[in-house]
């Protein structure tokens, strides 16, 4: 249950079948809130304090093609770049832009902790008191699925 908390996050994946690629099962891809593994690997050096990411990983023992993150539409609308290709076994970090902003130089809290953002979120039924005081905040989004962010 903890992996699929982080792999849902109110976004959807989703995956176009190209025609070279039509007679094949769909692969197995996720959306997972994480550090890349490079991070993890050297977290000492790299610093674990950064922001984790929105990662997709490819699960899968085949390639995947033209991979698109369906947007956040709140108040503002956080949208993801096309991925063109994930390799078999690997992550690709999803690049999200909002109101001029990208993920690349811009933590994600600045979309989700916008007040009119998370206004919405609350109405939605995705943001909820935690009922303990452990992170950062006192707050628990969650997505669609019913799962914590």
């Amino acid at each position: 249950m903890g992996s699929r908390k982080q792999e849902a996050l109110a976004l959807l994946v989703g995956y176009r079948k190209t025609q070279s690629s039509s007679s094949g099962p769909i692969p197995d891809v996720a959306l997972v809130w994480d550090w890349p593994d490079e991070v993890k690997r050297n977290g000492g050096v790299l610093g674990m304090a950064r922001e984790k990411d929105i990662l997709i990983h490819n699960r899968s023992d085949q390639y995947v093609y033209n991979v698109q993150v369906e947007s956040v539409k709140l108040h503002q609308e956080l949208s993801f770049d096309l991925i063109n290709e994930i390799a078999p076994r690997e992550q690709h970090r999803a690049l999200g832009r909002w109101n001029g902003k990208s993920s690349l130089t811009t933590s994600y809290v600045y979309f989700f902790g916008n007040g009119e953002n998370e206004k919405q979120m609350s109405e939605k039924g995705w943001v909820y008191k935690k009922t303990h005081n452990r992170g950062l905040t006192r707050m628990v989004r969650e997505d669609s699925y019913g799962d914590n962010l």
